[in-house]
């Protein structure tokens, strides 16, 4: 299971190695950990990764023509 702070716990195949992260928001701080079930059942969640996301870069600048 990936669990991304408020989100529901994503449910991953156990064979995954890489999961990207869609819908995110920019200059936002997320909480994730992992936590692996077997048969036995549910493992502790792995220590928590802070990681934030890149603000949105600035409109771009009003340009005018002024001849031509």
């Amino acid at each position: 299971y990936i669990d991304i702070g408020e989100k529901e716990l994503i449910f991953v195949n156990p064979e995954l190695i890489e999961y990207n992260i869609d819908e995110v928001l920019p200059d936002t701080i997320y909480k994730i950990r992992i936590r692996a079930v077997n048969t036995i059942g549910p493992g502790p969640f792995s220590s928590t990764v802070k990681c934030q996301t890149k603000s949105l870069p600035p409109d771009p600048p009003r340009l005018e023509c002024i001849a031509v």
